[in-house]
């Protein structure tokens, strides 16, 4: 089982960004280190990664030797600290600090997000799937990689390098990798902006890949790194390090070239740059137009998006479809402005100014102390190069006094006064003024936005974020009023948001309110298919249904409402017996008295339901056959599920029935064990009710109505269980969103879970330990509804890793599977941390050293523990080690065997 290393995540910020950064993010500030570059001396990316690296060293290591602390975690660098001579706007904060807008087509985003927060999780991931010998990550501040699917394994090398396919055109503009033809993850040599002609020439032999400035370090390829840096000379990474890298380098380095090196194609890779103005609006336009599907976005427009934005801003100045590449941010834009094309307008402060602005004029208000700004005049594709960022040239103004006829002046007249280079610019720069401007201005949009739902992206947004937003200001949540029944829920889930962040009342009422919402929704598609239920067995017959519990291996929680009826859900699941049994039974006959009764056979107690009254009790806490309850119910016996009304009393309708129920349930599974058996025992009743009923319910309407009948016992719940447990084998199942959950399965191969690695490598262990899932379900249910963007991605992972596992099984893998298995656990616990609590810790350490994966089942916390041992000599040690000190005295090994028929019914 693999133990992965902790990340610390490092930054490479402006020096006054870098100084103030604990104050202005002090949330990220727990997770983050960050430092700046010595302004005197340039010290070239190679020379800059090693001084940040030394700086972390310095400041977190203690006492401990520069490779020991190298040793405790990975690192993940991102360098923003650079002078942004091509993207001024946002030069004293650097470049990861960019706000971006929320594309359209997204769920979880932000309204103050940053392009760090599309960077980290991406890099974080890659760096997850690093081979054991990484220890640092090095990736540049100006850009955002995507990429399709589920990251490949990384393959071992002292330096990754991450490239993707593009033309020799945009090649040429970046560093480029060469790999032969025959081994395109092994780099030949690299170059740096070769021309479309050399590249061309070149691919006759190579392929070719741009750097997307991702690369990856061992400890070894870090003290070579070291080593050339050790003199503080400048030193470049990419232009001095890459080329001397590959089996046929540009430069030659003995040190450098003695290192192993390999290229990592980005699967369906996407690169977005950030690094100039222009650059700025185009990555924009072509994040918010990855996806054109209106479906995903809801009512707007069916064109592109334009290239024009506007954020944290109070706009009253016209806009039209001629004011192209435009990028308004932090700014009030009052109707006395003319605008046209091409422009970036940041952090203009409040005002009532004639201002007309010509193609191509961009402004910068940047606060330097009380009252004052130093306003930066400059063109869309200025490079403030060499001299020009020492030059003072920028006028330092009182506020009040700045007018239109000044501001036009800049772009044609000499600036006298006090003036500022840009390289001042960024260590004179008030931040902390104007993070406070941007807040304000960001409150101004807020209800206009909620108001607007219907066109906004209001609903898409991660609403747990807007509601601490919105709870920042005094303004009251606005009436929105949605008509589609899940944003009824989202709209009272984020209105109990703001009251619990603001501290007030009401929040657990409305919060109520939107469960309830969820319930109704679900269970009236069941409401709008009644039954109506009629005898079809004899006095002395009894039915007698049965059913396999279900491990699930990859893929929970995208079966859970509302996620999977947003996205559908993606499950991989096997159905198993234990020691040779059925776990859970139910057995039905018909009385002679005019009434139900519900028995528990492991429990010993039973219950006499006489009443529609007591009948539909099946929602209240302390009712004893709550699931019974609710089965009878959607059986058609109350009212509301029955298609002819039911009869005006339980009895007459049991009479005309002929005669009362009797079932016996049994589940001879401990409570909380993981293994689905609430809603497998719901299935099978259901089931039980339908043969003795006449119902003719198939599979998809069992799952169908168990989903409906958890939501009725306000437990809520996925459909994965009772889909598990009601159909055999092995398989991936599927849904699409919508209200209706249609589960489709693909049966996969039996050999992995069959007799040669039953009971031998694939071990059931029941922990003695239990957790009730109920009040896990419902945060993480919270997170789903508020478009929680941690929730989100890892969900959105979790679905990923359930193809990864199928094509496992498909391929008979049992690596692949280990992996697939502790993807789950791993990702699971990143969902709920009490997953995985100290007790069962304590059962997985003594013998972690056999195992290649092992995952609780369920919601975890407890119940049954599912482990894959590296082999069968691994898989002996680890049940001499349990069985002879057993963790408590209920634990113990169980004997599973697959289920070859699911769920059964029979008569006698």
């Amino acid at each position: 089982m693999n133990r992965r290393m902790p990340t610390q995540a490092l930054l490479s910020l402006p020096p006054r960004m870098a100084a103030d950064f604990a104050q202005l993010e002090p949330a990220r500030a727990c997770d983050w280190f960050a430092a700046s570059d010595p302004l005197d001396k340039p010290l070239g990316s190679g020379g800059g990664t090693m001084h940040l690296l030394n700086a972390a060293w310095r400041a977190t290591g203690k006492d401990a030797k520069f490779s020991a602390w190298l040793n405790q975690s990975r690192k993940l660098m991102i360098h923003a600290g650079g002078q942004s001579r091509r993207l001024p706007a946002y030069a004293p904060v650097g470049k990861a600090f960019i706000p971006l807008p929320a594309a359209r087509w997204a769920l979880g985003e932000r309204l103050d997000q940053t392009l760090l927060d599309l960077q980290a999780p991406a890099y974080l991931e890659m760096l997850e799937r690093a081979p054991a010998r990484t220890r640092v990550m090095v990736a540049s501040g100006d850009v955002a990689l995507r990429w399709g699917g589920r990251l490949p394994s990384l393959p071992d090398a002292d330096v990754i390098v991450v490239g993707m396919w593009v033309r020799p055109e945009t090649a040429s503009h970046h560093g480029v990798f060469f790999c032969p033809r025959g081994q395109p993850g092994q780099l030949a040599f690299m170059l740096q902006k070769p021309a479309p002609e050399r590249i061309r020439e070149l691919s006759a032999e190579h392929v070719f890949l741009i750097d997307t400035g991702v690369w990856m370090l061992s400890e070894r390829a870090v003290n070579v790194l070291r080593a050339k840096c050790a003199k503080g000379q400048r030193y470049e990474l990419y232009g001095e390090f890459g080329l001397a890298l590959g089996t046929k380098p540009t430069a030659r380095d003995r040190e450098i070239g003695g290192l192993t090196c390999a290229v990592l194609p980005l699967p369906h890779g996407e690169f977005y740059h950030f690094g100039t103005s222009r650059a700025l609006i185009e990555s924009a336009s072509a994040l918010q137009n990855r996806v054109l599907d209106q479906t995903k976005f809801g009512p707007t427009t069916a064109k592109p998006h334009p290239d024009q934005y506007t954020q944290n801003s109070v706009i009253s100045a016209a806009i039209g479809p001629a004011n192209h590449t435009l990028w308004i941010e932090n700014s009030h834009i009052p109707a006395g402005w003319e605008l046209s094309s091409e422009h970036v307008l940041t952090g203009v402060p409040p005002n009532n100014w004639k201002l007309k602005l010509a193609p191509g004029a961009c402004l910068d208000f940047v606060p330097v102390g009380k009252g004052r700004v130093c306003v930066r005049a400059y063109r869309m594709d200025d490079t403030f190069a060499g001299e020009a960022q020492t030059t003072p040239r920028f006028p330092v103004v009182e506020a009040g006094k700045i007018d239109g006829a000044f501001l036009e002046s800049l772009f044609t007249q000499p600036v006298t006064g006090e003036l500022l280079s840009a390289q001042e610019l960024m260590q004179r720069a008030d931040l902390a003024q104007l993070q406070a401007q941007r807040a304000a201005n960001r409150a101004h949009v807020l209800a206009p936005m909620a108001r607007n739902h219907q066109r906004s992206v209001f609903y898409s947004l991660d609403l747990a974020a807007t509601a601490n937003l919105f709870a920042a200001t005094k303004q009251p949540v606005p009436a929105m009023e949605p008509t589609e029944p899940l944003k009824q829920v989202q709209e009272r889930m984020f209105r109990a948001a703001v009251l619990r962040a603001r501290r007030q009342r009401g929040a657990e009422k409305l919060e109520a309110e939107a469960f309830a919402l969820l319930r109704e929704a679900i269970v009236r598609e069941t409401e709008f298919a009644p039954v109506t239920p009629t005898r079809r067995v004899l006095d002395d017959q009894i039915v007698w249904g049965r059913s396999p519990v279900r491990l699930d291996l990859a893929g929970g929680w995208t079966d859970t409402p509302p996620y999977c009826l947003q996205h559908g859900g993606r499950v991989v699941n096997v159905a198993v017996n234990l020691n040779g049994q059925p776990p859970i039974q139910v057995f039905a006959r018909v009385s002679e008295k005019p009434e139900l009764v519900v028995r528990s056979i492991d429990l010993g107690v039973e219950e006499r339901i006489r009443t529609y009254a007591e009948l539909s009790r099946y929602d209240q806490v302390g009712s004893g056959f709550t699931i019974a309850k609710a089965a009878f119910a959607l059986a058609g016996f109350l009212p509301r599920f029955n298609a002819t009304g039911g009869a005006k009393t339980l009895e007459k309708q049991l009479r005309a029935f002929g005669g009362g129920i009797e079932v016996s349930l049994l589940c001879a599974v401990p409570k909380g064990s993981g293994l689905g058996t609430s809603s497998i025992l719901a299935a099978t009743l259901l089931g039980t009710l339908s043969d003795l009923c006449g119902l003719g319910w198939d599979e998809y309407a069992l799952s169908q109505r168990t989903l409906a009948l958890e939501q009725m016992l306000t437990t809520g719940g996925g459909w994965q269980d009772q889909v598990g447990g009601l159909t055999r084998g092995v398989k991936l199942i599927e849904t699409e969103p919508g209200l209706l959950q249609k589960p489709v399965i693909h049966w996969l191969p039996e050999h992995l879970f069959g007799p040669t690695y039953a009971n031998k490598t694939l071990l059931l262990y029941y922990t003695g330990l239990t957790r009730v899932a109920k009040g896990i379900l419902k945060e993480i249910v919270r997170g789903m509804f508020l478009n929680s963007r941690e929730h989100l991605t890892t969900i959105a992972r979790i679905g990923e890793n359930a193809e990864f596992a199928a094509a496992a099984i498909g391929h008979a893998n049992w690596n692949a599977l280990a992996e697939a298995v502790d993807t789950s656990w791993r990702l699971n616990q990143q969902l709920d941390r009490g997953t995985n609590p100290a007790a069962v810790q304590e059962i997985l350490a003594p013998v972690a050293s056999h195992l290649a994966a092992a995952k609780l089942l369920g919601a975890g916390g407890g119940g049954y523990l599912l482990m894959l041992a590296k082999d069968d000599e691994a898989a002996r040690s680890i049940r001499h080690q349990l069985t002879t000190n057993p963790p408590n005295s209920r634990a113990r090994f169980v004997d599973l065997s697959l289920s070859t028929t699911g769920f059964q019914v029979t008569r006698s």
